[in-house]
């Protein structure tokens, strides 16, 4: 009986060609859409998942007079501490990211020299707290002083080969460490980004109890001991406030800690579980940026949305082909078959569909995942799914999807009344159409509300990309690592700004949009424990010029003027300290022996991104001779303005080339600011792009599944026409009359889906404190899109249907 049923379904497949080709294609893209986003979404949440759900990571909450931060880094004798003081800790742990080293290794071919920065120091005990996989080497490889442990990645990178325990690599032409590990790379895979790993204990009186409980360098890691909670170990951490950074700050301050803590500054240390880092934590100093799991669960509601389409589609075609296979079922009926039998048949016909429309869509997920890695910015591959876990899921999906599908139009068709079907006067009815009505209005609406947060996306990335952030970015071209120079630094320096094109060179420590140094100050004038915190950028004095910063109070930094106890101010800080008259106050930075004057108030720019509101900035000057004299090193940034006019291909060649003849090891590292900017808002152009392309390919299915309905409606609809034809109706109103349906429910779509999609979107705006306005000409682009997209899937079958000699639609049967 089976076999007959799926005979029986594929020769109505092929009578039926146009609705299996629409239910086909639909089902198709659907189920590969969704495999994408569940592979996505798989991807995103199981970053970390190598680490014992027991590990935390410690961070800290620092208040301060008018803010609050929250920090990824903390102070470096934590760990000790733990380990010494609190039973409630099994083990601790810790790293630090250290600053671009120069290495040089021998492999079996040459000497090579090399820079890195994706370089952690770190504790004996690191590699085993977080469970990271180690392929071959020593037990606990970094328990000697003078260690380094390579990933699988770095060791093919610089020994093209992974059997590298043994090898000695040199540091700054000076400390020699020896290789005793290699491990798994994890970094696409954890929160953690690191190439090397050198040991931690290299450093001299690293472990003094007293070091640097106020400074914030650290990544401390701690397993609880069993029965022990996390919110329980985060009171008994208050004790380190008051045992240690406390009488810390009275040195510093000679001042009481209670004053100091009664003037707003306060430490909250609290756990984060590593497991939930990536899509969790968004704190200050992370390793490296993380995922955000409203984008992730916003795809898991895309690819909701997506399947009930497509479901949509398939329920729709089946109950509106009903009519077509009346006499089928009532010649069925009448030689005997029952309810059930018929139900089995039709719920048959929609498993097959679905399960080959499954087919097509691996194959489909197959063919298209380097571009959706692409897209994504991932490296998913075929063997990354665990088919054991995620093959019943797609099955699950896929069965969940025939019942979502078939099970209506199947008890739907098989319900029709013999003794009508024979009459003649078998009809839908007000209640069928009614539901038809409503899944119509559901997928519209569906429809719309992607198109309008495909608009308000890309508007809003847009905006973050090109928002005037107070300084021409477009026109400015760094060029990194300039200390590499060396004593070549200022002839080089002198032969760029002789290059044509170029406007003006200045050198930095810092640079806008980069991240930027943080400091600690007090007031003149006011008590020591009224601290407050800024970021700080410093250059030379042209670098404001360079930039063309402007300036609104007092002056900017002169090229005759001893500059080296003063500071020029923005407007945030100003208002944060709440001057009236801000030249010629005083404050002392924490890192300063001295204090430092303000001379002048520059207005207001975004020296981070636009995720973050504009902060109070110090801007330091320096002298440069006096600079690499004072400092015994050089400066790590050339910023060079360059025209308008230029030729910037000949600009950065003539760079590239007197770069190569005074460094012979390392080429050049250049970058356009622009370009460093955009790459600030990734995560979101990446968001905007993978949203935009599921949202094309649900309307697209939406467009093919109205195709097939306004097809069966013209065919209803062909006699009418006809009629209507010879009375003297012009084809533009015929269309109409075909189209009118669907454009009623159009307008009631929209009136649901703008408000659903203004509030959804609004929510996620308030994310950003720059963001844009969720405008009237929004909705109008949706309803507009919409509506010419509704006439193209029933216009073309309108058209079709009027232009019919109506002698011929008169005269069908």
């Amino acid at each position: 009986m089976k076999n007959i049923n799926i005979t029986i379904a594929f020769r109505f497949f092929k009578k039926d060609r146009l609705f299996a080709f629409i239910n086909l294609i639909g089902l198709s893209i659907g189920l590969a859409c969704v495999f994408f986003i569940s592979l996505y979404i798989i991807d995103e949440s199981s970053y970390d998942n190598f680490v014992d759900g027991d590990i935390y990571r410690v961070a800290l909450n620092r208040q301060m007079p008018n803010e609050s931060h929250d920090f990824a880094i903390t102070p470096a004798p934590l760990c000790i501490t733990f380990k010494n003081e609190f039973p409630a800790i099994e083990e601790a742990s810790r790293a630090l990211f250290t600053p671009e080293i120069d290495f040089k290794v021998e492999n079996e071919e040459k000497e090579i020299s090399f820079r890195e920065n994706s370089i952690l120091f770190a504790d004996s005990s690191f590699i085993e707290l977080l469970s990271i996989p180690v392929i071959n080497g020593i037990e606990e490889p970094l328990t000697q002083p003078y260690s380094a442990v390579f990933t699988d990645q770095f060791a093919l990178k610089y020994f093209n080969s992974i059997d590298v325990v043994g090898q000695k690599i040199l540091i700054n032409d000076t400390v020699e460490y020896t290789i005793t590990a290699v491990v798994e790379d994890v970094s696409n895979k954890s929160h953690l980004d690191f190439g090397i790993l050198l040991s931690w204990n290299s450093f001299p009186n690293v472990d003094n109890p007293g070091f640097e409980w106020v400074t914030y360098n650290a990544y401390n890691y701690v397993k609880l001991a069993p029965n022990i909670k996390p919110e329980d170990f985060e009171k008994q951490m208050a004790t380190i406030v008051s045992n240690y950074i406390g009488p810390q700050i009275e040195r510093i301050l000679n001042r009481p800690f209670e004053e100091y803590e009664s003037a707003g500054n306060i430490h909250n240390f609290y756990l984060q579980k590593v497991n939930d880092i990536h899509l969790h934590s968004r704190l200050t100093h992370e390793v490296k940026p993380n995922g955000d799991f409203q984008y992730m669960l916003l795809f898991g509601v895309i690819g909701l949305f997506i399947l009930l389409v497509a479901a949509i589609n398939f329920t729709n075609l089946s109950t509106a082909r009903s009519i077509k296979r009346a006499k089928e079922v009532g010649v069925r009926k009448t030689l005997g078959s029952t309810k059930q039998s018929l139900f089995v048949q039709f719920f048959i016909e929609s498993a097959i569909m679905c399960l080959v429309a499954g087919f097509i869509a691996v194959v489909l997920f197959i063919v298209f995942l380097p571009d959706f890695n692409q897209l994504a910015s991932k490296d998913l591959s075929i063997s990354q799914v665990n088919w054991v876990v995620q093959l019943p899921i797609f099955v699950a999906i896929i069965v969940l999807l025939s019942l979502m599908s078939g099970a209506y139009p199947s008890l739907f068709i098989s319900s029709f009344n013999v003794v009508k079907i024979l009459k003649g006067q078998v009809t839908q009815g007000k209640n069928k159409n009614a539901l038809r009505n409503a899944l119509v209005i559901i997928q519209f609406s569906l429809s719309i509300f992607l198109i309008i947060g495909t608009v308000v996306i890309n508007r809003q990335v847009d905006y973050l990309i090109n928002k005037n952030v107070g300084y021409d970015k477009d026109h400015i071209l760094t060029v990194n690592n300039a200390y590499l120079l060396e004593t070549n630094f200022v002839p080089y320096k002198n032969q760029l700004e002789q290059i044509p094109g170029v406007e003006s060179v200045s050198t930095s420590i810092q640079v806008p949009g980069r991240q930027v140094f943080a400091l600690t100050f007090q007031v003149s004038g006011r008590s020591s424990t009224e601290r407050y915190r800024a970021q700080s950028i410093t250059g030379d004095r042209g670098f404001m010029s360079t930039y063309e910063f402007e300036i609104v109070e007092g002056r900017g930094y002169e090229p005759l003027r001893n500059d080296s106890l003063s500071v020029i101010v923005n407007e945030s800080a100003v208002k944060l300290l709440g001057w009236d008259d801000p030249i010629g106050k005083k404050i002392l930075p924490a890192t300063f022996q001295s204090e430092v004057e303000v001379v002048g108030v520059v207005k207001d720019f975004h020296f981070t991104s636009l995720h973050e509101e504009i902060g109070p900035l110090l801007l330091f000057s320096y002298d440069l001779n006096n600079f690499i004299e004072f400092n015994n090193n050089y400066p790590t940034t050339f910023n060079i303005r360059i025209s308008e006019t230029a030729d910037v291909q000949n600009v950065i060649g003539m760079m590239s080339d007197k770069w190569s003849t005074l460094v012979h090891d390392q080429s050049i590292d250049y970058a356009f600011l622009n370009q460093e900017y955009e790459e600030l808002y990734r995560t979101e152009i990446r968001f905007g792009d993978i949203f935009m392309v599921f949202a094309i390919m649900a309307i697209f299915i939406a467009l093919i599944g109205l195709i097939g309905l306004s097809s069966f409606f013209a065919i209803q609809k062909t006699r009418e026409i006809g009629i209507r034809k010879v009375l003297g109706a012009p084809v533009g109103n015929l269309v109409l009359i075909m189209s009118k349906d669907f454009i009623k429910l159009l307008l009631v779509a929209n009136l649901i889906s703008w408000p659903v999609a203004y509030y959804a979107l609004n929510r996620w705006l308030q994310n950003y404190p720059y963001d844009i306005t969720i405008s009237l000409d929004i909705f109008f682009i949706a309803g507009g899109t919409s509506l010419f997209l509704v006439l193209l899937a029933t216009g073309y079958q309108s058209i079709k249907s009027a232009m019919i000699n109506p002698v011929k639609s008169i005269r069908i049967d």
